[in-house]
């Protein structure tokens, strides 16, 4: 069976579904709470046995609404391998944040703000074995937050992260390829530039991050 909407009036409207939800009882206003389901679309498939729901969208009251004010989100849900129930997956909130991973995207004062919840990644381009050529991941396991970055090849390699106390680690790689530079001119006195150097050792601020030796930019 399919579903065909057709309009043939010479106006700037178009073929719509709506979905109407009032708690005042048959033909009469009632104002909604905040979680209120607005209406949904759900996909079920059959298992063999039953019919077993297999992804859904849904709307809801976000909120607490009143006259001419009713806040709401949409949720995308999907079921996982081996289940037989929705889980869901990302939610547009009535600011305009998305969250991937979470139900309650955090926006930190702005609005359309983009949240990943724990132990997800974002990835750029189509890398080998099933891995993006460079990504940036939330990992929370083991109980230490942190944000890993992935870059080559669809490689699992760490390359570099951030952890929520500030702690910054890059791998970084600068080359001394010949074939890569120009205008060479050699030092007649190259040791004054070393000498020049002012290594220093230092306490971070930052409490737990202890004591280190290097230069001050």
């Amino acid at each position: 069976p399919r579903l065909w909407l057709y309009d043939y009036k010479n106006d700037n409207e178009s073929p719509n579904i709506q979905f109407h939800k009032s708690k005042g009882g048959s033909g009469n206003h009632g104002v909604v709470a905040d979680g209120t389901d607005l209406g949904r679309i759900a996909f079920y498939a059959s298992d063999g046995n039953s019919w077993e729901a297999a992804a859904e969208m849904r709307a809801e009251i976000d909120g607490t609404p009143g006259d001419g004010d009713v806040p709401g989100r949409l949720s995308f849900s999907t079921t996982p391998d081996g289940a037989g129930a929705t889980v869901e997956r990302m939610r547009i909130d009535n600011a305009g944040s998305v969250g991937i991973g979470t139900a309650a995207p955090e926006s930190h004062g702005v609005t359309n703000a983009v949240h990943l919840g724990t132990d997800y990644e974002l990835g750029f381009g189509d890398g080998a074995n099933n891995r993006p050529d460079f990504g940036i991941a939330a990992n929370g396991s083991g109980g230490s937050a942190r944000l890993n970055i992935y870059a080559g090849e669809g490689s699992d390699t760490i390359d570099g992260y951030m952890t929520t106390d500030g702690v910054l680690n890059i791998d970084v790689v600068d080359t001394s390829d010949i074939s890569l530079k120009e205008n060479i001119v050699s030092l007649e006195d190259g040791l004054n530039p070393v000498m020049a150097l002012n290594p220093v050792s230092f306490d971070w601020k930052n409490e737990g991050k202890g004591s280190n030796t290097g230069f001050i930019a």
